[in-house]
């Protein structure tokens, strides 16, 4: 078994003590302090800022556009039930409205004159394709 010698005193000391027994001084260099924590860098704070930016700016995009599409949707709701005043099912509802689109379409005056129109310039072409053909 090793000793180690006291530098001071000469006294052989056993290998695990640190100091000497009977002056105490150190037999080996003190022991290194841990190193205090590491503080935060200038790089770390500012990436960790750009990010609660990036951050606070997509969650009031967000907001934003949850509220704009309940504010949409509150004015579709009215719309159908001002038109709905039966309280019919949806696919009900949705039959009544297509007929009356429907019916609006055949009673347009505009589109009975284009329909008459194309009529007669369907005759027209055909009438002329028939004298071609002869």
């Amino acid at each position: 078994m090793s000793s180690v010698r006291c530098k001071q005193c000469g006294l052989a000391n056993f290998p695990h003590e640190d100091e000497c027994a009977r002056c105490g001084n150190w037999l080996s260099k003190p022991k290194k302090k841990d190193k205090p924590p590491r503080r935060f860098s200038l790089f770390s704070l500012v990436a960790f800022g750009v990010v609660a930016v990036i951050v606070y700016y997509a969650f009031g995009d967000f907001q934003k556009s949850m509220e704009e599409i309940n504010k949409n949707q509150a004015q579709r709701l009215a719309v159908e039930t001002k038109d709905n005043p039966n309280r019919l099912s949806k696919s009900e509802y949705e039959r009544q409205r297509a007929a009356q689109f429907s019916s609006a379409v055949k009673n347009s005056n505009n589109l009975s004159e284009a329909k008459k129109h194309n009529d007669e310039t369907q005759k027209a072409l055909n009438a002329s394709q028939g004298e071609t053909q002869k």
